[in-house]
C-alpha cells in the first residue's frame, strides 16, 4: 500500500485515485470547453477522450492537470480529436502535457481551410516509385503487392494549392525519417514511433508533410 493510502488509512479517508482526481477536474472545465469547441463537437467527447488518454498513459498521470486541459482545449480550438484516427496525440514530457496533431489532423485542417490540398504517402518494398524534383516536379507512386508489414522505403507528401501550377513535393527516405527522430527525439524508448513500423510511417508521413506545409498559404 502507497504512503497515501496509508495515511488515508489512518485517518479514515478514503483515496481518492489520479483518474478520479482528473475526471473531476475535467468536469468543471467543460462550460469553458464548450466555448472553444466547433459546432460538430462536443465537451463531454472531448471529456472522455482525455479521460482514455488519462488512464491509459501512465507518463500523462504525471503531467499536471493544467497542461493537459491546455492540450485538450488546444485540439478543441483546431477541431481536433486527440488518439482518434491519427488526428493528433497528448503528448507527456517531464510532467508537461503538449497536444501535437498528426498528419491526418494536419490534412483535414488544410482541407477545411479550402485553398489548399495536401496528401502523403508510403512506399514499400517492391513499389513502382519515381520523383523529380527542381523545376519540373513529379511524384509517381505504383503501390506493388506487398502485404504493408515490410519496412517503407520512402514516404512523401505533395500539396498544390488552388490554381498554382505545380505542386510541391516532399520526399524523405527510411534512413533521412529514422535520423530525424533520433535528433529530436526527447523521450526516449517511450516515443510512440517506436513502438511499432506502423507507427513509425505515421511519424514519418507527418514530417514530411510539415516540410510542404511551409509552402502553403499562412492561413492554414
Amino acid at each position: 500500500m502507497s504512503s497515501a493510502n496509508l495515511k488515508a488509512a489512518a485517518t479514515g479517508q478514503v483515496a481518492v485515485s489520479p483518474v478520479a482526481k482528473f475526471s473531476a477536474f475535467m468536469d468543471k472545465l467543460k462550460g469553458q470547453m464548450a466555448l472553444a469547441l466547433p459546432k460538430h463537437m462536443n465537451a463531454d467527447r472531448m471529456t472522455r477522450l482525455a479521460l482514455t488518454s488519462f488512464s491509459s498513459t501512465p507518463a500523462l498521470q504525471e503531467c499536471s492537470h493544467k497542461s493537459i486541459a491546455a492540450s485538450i482545449m488546444t485540439a478543441a480550438q483546431m477541431g481536433l480529436e486527440p488518439g482518434i484516427n491519427g488526428q493528433g496525440y497528448l503528448i507527456p514530457y517531464k510532467g508537461t502535457c503538449t497536444f501535437v496533431p498528426g498528419w491526418k489532423g494536419l490534412v483535414d485542417l488544410v482541407a477545411r481551410a479550402g485553398r489548399a490540398t495536401v496528401w502523403t504517402g508510403v512506399v514499400m518494398p517492391g513499389d513502382k516509385f519515381e520523383y523529380q524534383l527542381g523545376d519540373a516536379p513529379f511524384c509517381r507512386h505504383i503501390p506493388g503487392d506487398s502485404a504493408g508489414d515490410e519496412p517503407f522505403t520512402h514516404v512523401y507528401a505533395i500539396g498544390r494549392v488552388r490554381d498554382a501550377s505545380m505542386a510541391v513535393i516532399e520526399v524523405w527516405t527510411r534512413a533521412k525519417v529514422q535520423k530525424h527522430l533520433k535528433q529530436y527525439n526527447k523521450v526516449g524508448s517511450r516515443h510512440y514511433a517506436l513502438d511499432n513500423e506502423n507507427n513509425l510511417a505515421m511519424y514519418a508521413r507527418k514530417v514530411a508533410l510539415l516540410q510542404v506545409l511551409k509552402y502553403m498559404p499562412a492561413s492554414i
